[in-house]
């Protein structure tokens, strides 16, 4: 996962709008697996062609217990502090319906999380208990020990050779990946498919999509669209419904509904998950669990699902959006993991993580002191209603029309940026003095001209009559849009309370919250 220096904001923060998470750096991976084709129907799906299970072998990384890493953290609070944070974290009791002479396969699954807010740190050894009895609890009820287990499976599908070890270190077998080892497009999404036999013609396919390291993906983020679901993340929904179909077929008696289906992601891995959801029929024994996932469909086309959770801080400003303004929501139910004592949790992990300390902020005249009331303070403005400005967003059609395809063409293409071309370029922004940078940044054209020979560095393609007019929609959104966050930023002692809040994106802050703090 890649950090994007905070300078970089004047140009990021569009994202905030419509996004996902802030580490989507792109990769250059090959395809490996075959185009499809698709109906609108989840139910219906047509496939062109199979793809064939990964080759992969395991990873051989020896991770250490979560516990053990977060021991010199709890050392450093008080011991009331730690007794109560341990005590909280325990997990309700589960009643699991285990079948009669079954032995459920038990194993301690490592994963290493990239260290993205503590550098040095390079990466967390976490632990994740695996359970087969897990899936023999009701569906329809939150289960904290496979909230964590699937966090565990979320994080793994950042990258190929970590979902494939996840999945096979639990027992799974035909573990297949589809697109790690594609360069992302606009178009794609990666995710892994892995098969067990439980007890008797007990069948269970698990999906895992990935939800960082995507790069060009960013632009597929912003494809909202006008009504219904979000349709970038709908799109992807669909293409893995239909290779599900697919590599299920061989699973599967007569319909999809009759295997036990476990789909978990992270951040746009979430959302698409989410999305993923809504399309399968709600008879099926589905246990879907998300993280920091945007809202994915408008309520009109929502099914009533209870065996869909979504792990949420609601102070983390990508979960607040699309904005319900626009009637969108989550499939499912959502359980708010914010917690006020946001560095206590986070030290737990790591004592080194720094968390800006809350400060007070005004946007548009009102106060406010809470994580959460800040970060839908920005959103409510971003999409007002103005009766005297033409360039709001107060809806999904004003968002299309002035913003949509700005947005997925201009920002798409900073975030599918290499990092050291992103970074010479954040250098010469900084080197402007402040008048011809907010020059440059009110006019699309001369925006244009910045941004293309950063673009050309990295054989990035784009249509050159196009861009100064993408680039002015870009400029009217930071001026139109993002006031609140510019001005914040701008002053030095409130711009803390938008690193704070960019900062709570970040897995390790979720990992953290979901595995110490008492949020049921």
């Amino acid at each position: 996962m890649k950090k994007i220096n905070k300078i970089s904001l004047l140009f990021i923060l569009p994202l905030v709008l419509t996004g996902c998470s802030f580490t989507g750096g792109g990769d250059n991976n090959k395809q490996d697996s075959s185009a499809t084709s698709l109906s609108s129907n989840s139910q219906e799906v047509v496939t062109s062609s199979q793809n064939t299970p990964s080759s992969e072998s395991k990873s051989s990384s020896k991770a250490t217990s979560s516990q053990n890493a977060s021991s010199s953290a709890q050392k450093s609070s008080s011991s009331q502090q730690s007794s109560s944070a341990q005590q909280s974290s325990s997990a309700p009791t589960t009643s699991y319906n285990i079948p009669e002479g079954f032995t459920p396969y038990r194993a301690n699954i490592p994963v290493e999380l990239e260290a993205s807010l503590n550098k040095s740190a390079g990466k967390y050894d976490l632990e994740f208990a695996y359970d087969d009895s897990y899936f023999y609890g009701d569906h329809n009820t939150y289960d904290q020990n496979l909230s964590l287990l699937s966090f565990g499976g979320s994080v793994a599908a950042f990258e190929k050779a970590s979902a494939i070890s996840f999945y096979e270190n639990a027992g799974f077998s035909d573990v297949t990946t589809y697109n790690y080892d594609k360069t992302p497009s606009k178009t794609s999404i990666a995710y892994t498919f892995a098969h067990k036999k439980l007890y008797g013609e007990d069948e269970m396919v698990a999906i895992a999509i990935r939800g960082s390291n995507y790069g060009l993906e960013w632009s597929d983020n912003f494809l909202i669209g006008e009504e219904g679901y979000h349709e970038g993340f709908k799109a992807r929904a669909e293409e893995i419904a239909m290779n599900f179909m697919e590599y299920s077929s061989t699973y599967t008696k007569a319909y999809a509904n009759q295997i036990i289906i476990w789909i978990t992601g992270y951040s746009r891995g979430g959302a698409v998950a989410n999305a993923l959801s809504n399309l399968f029929n709600p008879q099926i024994y589905l246990f879907t669990y998300t993280f920091e996932a945007p809202a994915t469909v408008d309520k009109s086309v929502l099914k009533n699902r209870h065996d869909v959770h979504n792990v949420r801080n609601s102070s983390d400003i990508i979960t607040c959006i699309p904005p319900s303004l626009y009637g969108m929501t989550r499939c499912g139910i959502d359980y708010d993991i914010a917690n006020d004592n946001y560095p206590f949790y986070v030290h737990m992990l790591d004592n080194n993580i720094n968390i800006p300390e809350l400060v007070t902020v005004t946007i548009n005249s009102v106060k406010y002191d809470n994580d959460a009331d800040i970060a839908n303070a920005i959103v409510n403005y971003a999409f007002r209603e103005d009766s005297s400005s033409n360039k709001t967003a107060s809806n999904r059609s004003e968002y299309v029309d002035r913003y949509q395809l700005a947005f997925c063409d201009v920002v798409g293409l900073l975030f599918a940026m290499s990092e050291s071309t992103r970074n010479e370029m954040i250098e010469a922004m900084n080197a402007m003095n402040p008048l011809a940078k907010l020059l440059m940044i009110s006019s699309g054209s001369a925006l244009a001209d910045f941004f293309k020979p950063y673009f050309d560095q990295d054989n990035l393609h784009y249509d050159n009559d196009e861009l100064p007019n993408q680039c002015q929609a870009v400029s009217d959104a930071l001026v139109n849009l993002l006031t609140p966050v510019l001005t914040l930023y701008a002053d030095p002692e409130t711009q803390p309370a938008i690193t704070r809040i960019i900062n709570l994106h970040y897995p390790e802050v979720t990992y953290s919250l979901l595995k110490y703090s008492d949020f049921r």
